[in-house]
């Protein structure tokens, strides 16, 4: 993602200095480095002062609402300012992201996932719609000159799709030797390099900054090559979606890539018992500082296994009559039981942040901890 705002800021400068025929070396570094700043900044701060509202409302319709306006209100200060909305609202949102782990009501992160599925799903399919209807003005724009184009086109596609092989491979070969001196196994190898390599496509963003390009400079003339520039983004869309996307289980076939699913369980159940132990040992420094009777622990502790039995279907046998004695719990069982489940939710959490687990096996094991249904 940073990767692409990178971009997307170098293309703000690259465009202006064609718009307006002047460009400075030092004029447009100095200009990344504020925008970058300046973005980065409020982005920060939209994302702690937003956070910290968050935490004090009670409803996850408010929390998600103050979620979707964060980032448009980034977005126009630090436009207004003169730095990278665009990094702005990404580092409110990466911010508010991972501060939603540390909200004790699990239901924002519940509503606001279904949320944003829904509203990616409508902007992708906008967006690729948006896209077909305008492929058909570019072609009648480029009209006869589109073999020249062509040429072209298939010159930059090369460029792209040969400049990720060496970035993928230099960065693997860097990292690789990093490993090794760490003594510790490479988390990747070739065959996963060369399908991160072929993996690499394109889409909405690509379009969007082509046809983001001005109609005429500041002297009134006609911008440079424009109609050339949005065939070559829609060809190189074209490529990746409909030349490197069918093929790419070729590549994972031909490169031996496989996944490993026992490996992964295994890891799902490390992570499993971790959280079962953190929230065994927040239970019982509440029944220590409470003086809980034995009748309440006993209860909230066949809550706990019952939650494991559910995530672990192999555990379901030797936790079932445990989860057959379980009963809905009062109020205080409540309240104690949601203090265990933070102390599980912060031990994933903290698993998240280590290099050894793959952060979408937590967040899936996050989802079932928020739903209470493990």
């Amino acid at each position: 993602m940073f990767n692409d705002v990178t971009a997307i800021v170098l293309y703000g400068i690259a465009v202006q200095a064609v718009v307006t025929g002047q460009f400075s070396a030092w004029s447009a570094a100095m200009d990344f480095v504020a925008s970058a700043v300046i973005g980065g900044a409020v982005g920060l701060v939209f994302g702690w002062g937003g956070s910290r509202v968050m935490r004090r409302l009670d409803e996850a319709a408010w929390q998600v609402a103050l979620g979707l306006a964060l980032p448009f209100a980034a977005y126009q200060l630090a436009e207004a300012w003169g730095g990278s909305a665009v990094l702005a609202v990404l580092v409110c949102a990466l911010y508010l992201t991972d501060a939603a782990a540390g909200f004790g009501d699990c239901d924002y992160r519940l509503v606001g996932d279904s949320f944003w599925t829904i509203i990616e799903m409508l902007v992708s399919g906008v967006a690729f719609g948006l896209i077909g209807l305008e492929l058909a003005t570019v072609l009648h724009d480029v009209g006869p000159q589109w073999p020249r184009f062509l040429g072209v086109s298939s010159a930059v596609i090369a460029a792209v799709v040969g400049v990720r092989l060496v970035w993928s491979f230099a960065t693997w070969a860097l990292l690789g030797r990093w490993w090794r001196r760490r003594e510790a196994d490479e988390p990747y190898t070739w065959r996963e390099t060369m399908v991160t390599w072929w993996a690499g496509q394109r889409g909405v963003a690509t379009v969007a900054l082509a046809l983001a390009v001005p109609l005429t400079t500041e002297s009134g003339s006609e911008f440079p090559w424009r109609r050339g520039l949005l065939f070559t983004a829609f060809a190189l869309v074209l490529f990746t979606l409909l030349i490197q996307g069918p093929t790419l289980s070729l590549v994972v076939r031909a490169t031996g890539v496989r996944v490993d699913t026992d490996a992964e369980r295994e890891r799902e159940r490390q992570l499993w018992t971790r959280i079962l132990r953190a929230e065994l040992t927040r239970l019982c420094e509440v029944a220590r500082t409470e003086n809980l009777p034995d009748g309440v622990y006993d209860r909230l502790h066949v809550g706990i296994e019952r939650r494991l039995a559910r995530a672990d279907p192999e555990a379901a046998d030797d936790a079932k009559a445990a989860a057959e004695r379980s009963v809905r719990l009062n109020r205080t069982l409540d309240r104690i039981n949601q203090e265990v489940l933070r102390a599980g939710r912060a031990e994933a959490m903290a698993a998240r942040r280590e290099p050894d687990f793959p952060p979408d096996l937590v967040d899936r094991v996050m989802r079932r901890l928020d739903l209470r249904s493990p």
